[in-house]
């Protein structure tokens, strides 16, 4: 009985491990890939560094493992923390108004995203701090 738990042990690491599977990841001109998130269905979100421009960017892997990245056009460095089954992305960014702090946004499926702020003293789109 002593030999046959460490045996099962080992057997069932064996298993757990055998059945694993290794993604890498390469935006296609890009350095710095990281992924932060993915959803229950393989969709997988992350950040890169443009290899021309040095900006960084976000992307979205879709489960037909097609890249696509995004960009806000209004602010800097989206940096997507959740993504659902559907595609739909959450995340913060740096707005590029130089009072504005740090926004939040949703990216639907289709491409569009939504900027949104928590806090009543920068609200968006206010002229006195744009």
């Amino acid at each position: 009985m002593r030999r046959a738990f460490p045996l099962a042990l080992l057997l069932f690491v064996a298993a757990t491990l055998h059945s694993q599977k290794l993604t890498l990841l390469d935006v296609p001109g890009g350095t710095g890939t990281m992924p932060l998130a993915i959803s229950s269905s393989g969709e997988i979100v992350g950040i890169y560094q443009d290899s021309q421009t040095h900006l960084y960017s976000a992307f979205i892997r879709s489960q037909n493992r097609k890249i696509t990245t995004f960009n806000d056009p209004n602010a800097y460095t989206p940096t997507p923390t959740v993504v659902n089954s559907a595609g739909v992305i959450g995340g913060y960014e740096f707005a590029k108004s130089f009072l504005s702090p740090e926004q939040f946004f949703v990216r639907s499926a289709k491409g569009t995203i939504t900027p949104f702020n928590l806090s009543p003293l920068f609200p968006l789109n206010d002229p006195d701090i744009q």
